[in-house]
């Protein structure tokens, strides 16, 4: 949640700097003078600013998520099964309307991260030596 915070952050940054009139000026002079570079910038604005959706879409959408791992975080261990519901209903949420997060690897990385939550949580519960 917060590397797709960042992200948007930093796009935001390079979008802003590729928007910015010394660049314009530089890509209207890249196109007057027909250059080969012209081309590439072309790209490179596009690829930003489609980084920039997708970066803003995703992070919008993991907002909610971000508070229910939180509550999760914040939980004993007797206490995570009613707040573990939430956290699965928003991360399915995510998945049915995100075009951008919809996707196995993406979702994996959430799933994995619960995961580990739950683990430490247990084993803080638990302690060590009860575990071995």
């Amino acid at each position: 949640i917060d590397f797709w915070e960042s992200r948007a952050r930093n796009l935001e940054c390079i979008f802003d700097q590729l928007r910015s009139q010394k660049v314009r000026k530089m890509a209207e002079i890249l196109e007057r003078t027909e250059s080969s570079y012209f081309n590439s910038f072309k790209i490179l604005f596009q690829d930003v600013v489609n980084a920039l959706k997708e970066a803003r879409e995703i992070n919008m959408y993991l907002k909610p998520l971000k508070s229910t791992i939180e509550s999760l975080e914040e939980s004993e261990f007797d206490q995570l099964e009613p707040r573990l519901a939430p956290v699965l209903h928003t991360l399915c949420l995510v998945w049915a309307h995100s075009t951008h997060y919809r996707m196995p690897s993406r979702i994996i990385v959430v799933l994995q991260e619960i995961c580990n939550l739950l683990i430490r949580i247990a084993t803080e519960f638990l302690g060590p030596e009860e575990i071995f």
